[in-house]
């Protein structure tokens, strides 16, 4: 996994505060918000207003219908949602609150990625940065930043809970925007020597400033030290070195590592990797890197095994394969539509579902009479279809086997040791995986899978 795929999920956010309570009144402030995004060109010109049924086409008519019918109710939030669908997918929140912060402007860019392209990361950085100071130019802006989601994830935490919170800055973003108090605060002459790549003092006596060209290395090495040289210089309190230190520690998350999976559970890890987000990715790398899973104990030598001790041994391989198996298909068939095909490459999508849904717990009442006996049909029809395996029906479900090679697997045992793990680990998917007894099977067995 390069480095674009492994940061694909990141998003771009914009956030402005905004305290003044005259200038944040809802009719002022909406046509104030609406004049500058509709006079905003490309990526950054919403087309969809979100209605709380059904997206509507943009129009000033159709926000301000949209923003009084919801204030009109009172256990919805006084906010309007705007949208584009791209590419890059654009979200922008406008949200009155009845705290002191008066409004809120969030913006989210999706992916991130779509303004580090070599070939237009400044004019996008250039647009972003002239849609701030249009906003700051209509509404008095009392803090604000631009940057990453997920290094934001990894920032000190800020929410703005009292008027102080928006005096000091508790971190430095790619942009950056100080109100007038704010400067005020810090003084003047201290932020205006700030070391910035791009600083300007706006109309109302707030700040903007760009660590920065753009955001294409906000990430680097020189992009952390210019956000620790701008945030340890508005709060010499602060030491330089444990600034930079920290940040480039966040920097490591957006640093791929190369997979090194056992291989009989790799499918599954790999699954897994794939559907974290980016602030997890790396820490379940590196745990999953290092995790060697417990050999398979649902099996018996085949010359050990007990011998079917049904009736009709016919009747009772088509109860696992014509019923159980064909129930697991029919329940997941929407969410995992690739599980109709019964191939050996979809039992990791299956061990996810059962990691995910908890079954043991949430239904125990179909536990055993339909949970167990879903899985581990599946499961013994894969051994069974695709490595040449033959069922053992036992009376007991626990004690059915399908015979491969000198081995006799124990597919129902196994599906039940998954499901009851889950009830105290949320790591029982890594050890009593269904992928890992078949591919053991399979190369057990001299198969290729």
């Amino acid at each position: 996994m390069n480095y674009e795929q492994w940061n694909a999920s990141d998003e771009f956010k914009l956030k402005l505060y905004i305290a003044d309570e005259e200038a944040s009144k809802q009719e002022h402030a909406l046509d104030a918000l609406l004049d500058v995004f509709e006079h905003q060109q490309g990526f950054l010109l919403p087309d969809k207003v979100l209605t709380g049924r059904r997206p509507a086409k943009y129009s000033r008519e159709q926000a301000r219908k949209t923003l009084t019918r919801l204030t009109q109710k009172p256990d919805w939030p006084q906010s309007l949602w705007l949208q584009r669908d791209g590419p890059p997918k654009l979200s922008v929140w406008f949200s009155w609150a009845t705290r002191w912060v008066h409004l809120y402007i969030t913006t989210y860019v999706n992916p991130l990625a779509s303004l580090r392209q070599e070939d237009s990361h400044l004019e996008r950085a250039q647009r972003l940065v002239s849609l701030v100071r249009s906003l700051c130019s209509r509404l008095p802006v009392s803090f604000g930043y631009a940057h990453s989601v997920t290094d934001l994830a990894h920032a000190p935490r800020f929410s703005a809970e009292s008027p102080d919170d928006l005096l000091s800055p508790p971190f430095t973003c790619w942009l950056n925007v100080l109100g007038r108090d704010c400067v005020e605060a810090l003084g003047r002459e201290r932020v205006l020597a700030l070391p910035a790549h791009h600083l300007e003092s706006l109309a109302d006596g707030s700040v903007l400033f760009l660590t920065r060209p753009s955001m294409r290395d906000f990430d680097s090495p020189e992009a952390r030290l210019a956000q620790a040289r701008a945030l340890c210089h508005l709060r010499p309190e602060l030491s330089l070195e444990d600034t930079l230190s920290s940040l480039l520690q966040r920097s490591l998350v957006f640093q791929p590592l190369e997979p090194s999976f056992h291989p009989d559970v790799a499918p599954l890890l790999y699954l897994r990797i794939g559907k974290a987000q980016l602030e997890e990715r790396r820490g379940l790398m590196e745990r999953f890197n290092a995790f060697v899973p417990p050999p398979v104990s649902e099996r018996l030598p085949s010359f050990d095994a007990p011998p079917a001790d049904v009736e009709d041994p016919l009747a009772a391989i088509r109860l696992y394969e014509g019923f159980h198996a064909e129930r697991l298909t029919a329940l997941l068939h929407k969410d995992l539509p690739e599980v109709m095909a019964q191939t050996p490459d979809t039992l990791a999508a299956v061990d996810e579902y059962a990691e995910q849904h908890h079954w043991a717990a949430t239904m125990p009442e179909v536990f055993e009479q339909d949970c167990v006996p879903m899985l581990g049909a599946h499961l013994g029809l894969l051994l069974v279809r695709h490595l040449g395996g033959r069922w053992v029906p036992r009376q007991r479900l626990d004690e059915v086997q399908v015979i491969v090679g000198a081995t006799a697997w124990l597919p129902f045992l196994r599906a039940r040791h998954l499901l009851e793990a889950r009830r105290t680990s949320g790591d029982a998917f890594l050890r009593f995986s269904l992928t890992q007894l078949f591919l053991t099977a399979a190369r057990e067995a001299g198969a290729s899978h």
